[in-house]
């Protein structure tokens, strides 16, 4: 059920971009964190909002968060699916 969960919210992030519906793509995206903060994809997902957004900064501070918590909580960088190597956020 909770991988259902997610998956729901995934789509959901997906349509709303595709409509250009930014703000409520944003709070989805929120959500799914909000779910599971250790979700590595969840900071994935609400960094790409913020970049379509075209809120590089907003992108950034989440992937430090992710990194943050990631070496916190299970002592692992984040993948390079998520960001650039050696601790260093993606480039939009």
């Amino acid at each position: 059920m909770r991988f259902r969960y997610i998956e729901i919210l995934d789509d959901l992030i997906d349509a709303l971009l595709d409509l250009r519906q930014i703000d409520s793509a944003l709070g989805r995206a929120k959500q799914l964190l909000d779910h599971d903060p250790l979700h590595e994809a969840a900071y994935r997902r609400l960094m790409k909002v913020y970049a379509v957004q075209g809120n590089r900064p907003a992108a950034v501070r989440v992937y430090h968060a992710c990194a943050s918590i990631l070496q916190k909580e299970l002592g692992v960088e984040p993948s390079p699916n998520t960001g650039g190597s050696n601790s260093t956020p993606p480039r939009w």
